[in-house]
């Protein structure tokens, strides 16, 4: 069965022992609620043990002498692996290899290795089949369009494989109460107690905020907690 926006903020207004105008549809109090219950939506499905929820997997079958994809998917917020399904290994990301752009380039955390120098590079890139891939976005109308580059291309026909990009999807932002969660049903209780803590933090409780959040967290990891 789908969790809806509506059981959650519903939820929260009982919780809040409040006269909340959640459960009424409009109002102020209601579209607080629907921002909050979006931010932990996203929150939940990127950062909790419901994380698989927005997991999925393009196939991409290669060709010889192509060293570039454009990937249908187009909410590709991560990548996660890149498998070749032939020949049964898995293609490292190309950002390995490099230097970072800066101290704060998101592939130096954690600090990587020291990059190869160029004759390394081409060594380890002049095989018949790919070893490494890249992942580049292009947004244009608020439409991402993902193309996946791989190093080298495949030489031959012998040597071409079909792989598996596994990634983490974007998140779709929710507006309305009648809206259906990503997350199941059985994730109604990390999402209330998400909603909670942000609704007390803004009413300045800072007991039943600090309360809420940790209830939040132990139930983003999958712990059973009742309050």
């Amino acid at each position: 069965m789908a969790l809806t926006v509506q059981q959650c903020i519903d939820d929260s207004a009982y919780d809040s022992r409040l006269n909340l105008d959640g459960t009424a549809g409009s109002g102020s109090d209601y579209s607080l609620l629907i921002r909050w219950c979006d931010r932990i939506h996203k929150d939940v499905l990127h950062q909790s043990v419901f994380a698989h929820h927005a997991r999925k997997v393009e196939t991409k079958a290669l060709t010889s002498a192509t060293g570039s994809y454009t990937l249908s998917s187009t909410d590709i917020r991560r990548v996660e692996m890149v498998y070749d399904t032939v020949f049964n290994y898995i293609l490292q990301p190309l950002d390995n290899l490099l230097l970072p752009a800066s101290d704060d380039d998101p592939k130096s955390l954690p600090a990587m290795p020291a990059a190869a120098p160029p004759s390394i590079l081409t060594d380890l890139t002049n095989v018949l089949r790919p070893r490494y891939y890249r992942v580049t976005t292009a947004t244009s109308g608020g439409t991402n369009t993902h193309k996946l580059y791989i190093f080298p291309a495949p030489a031959n026909s012998q040597n071409t494989g079909s792989v598996d990009v596994h990634y983490e999807k974007e998140v779709s932002s929710v507006a309305n109460g009648s809206d259906n969660l990503e997350v199941p049903a059985d994730a109604r209780d990390v999402m209330v107690a998400g909603v909670n803590w942000m609704m007390f933090a803004y009413l300045q409780r800072g007991d039943d905020a600090t309360r809420w959040f940790q209830v939040y967290e132990a139930l983003k990891r999958g712990e059973r907690v009742l309050k």
